[in-house]
């Protein structure tokens, strides 16, 4: 994804540090995740704004992950809760927690129901 325009006004670091955060996320080494280091040439203050924008990006990209999901629980209250996860790991995690009925999960504007 491109950099919307209020990340552009902050510079071209921090810009560059939105997109490798938005778009690649944390590197993977063996079994851990480690946050990527900004390009060596980066002096400090530069260095300052590429990592405030990765941090930025990274935010950005688990936020743009999360769905929104609208249930009524086992106790018969309508609720609405933000998750992360595909349709099925999400239907399953509410119906190991005993929620039963229909379930709509909104995931870019796009309306999936669901029936436990």
């Amino acid at each position: 994804m491109k950099a919307p325009p209020d990340v552009l006004s902050r510079g071209t670091d921090y810009t560059a540090g939105w997109e490798i955060g938005r778009n690649e996320g944390r590197e993977r080494v063996g079994s851990k995740l480690y946050d990527r280091q900004p390009p060596e040439h980066l002096v400090i203050e530069r260095r300052w704004n590429w990592q405030d924008g990765y941090k930025a990006g990274l935010l950005a990209r688990t936020q743009a992950a999360r769905v929104m999901v609208a249930y009524t629980d086992p106790a018969g209250v309508f609720q609405v809760v933000h998750m992360t996860g595909s349709n099925r790991d999400i239907v399953n995690r509410l119906a190991r927690s005993g929620v039963a009925g229909d379930v709509e999960i909104t995931r870019a504007r796009c309306v999936h129901r669901c029936g436990i």
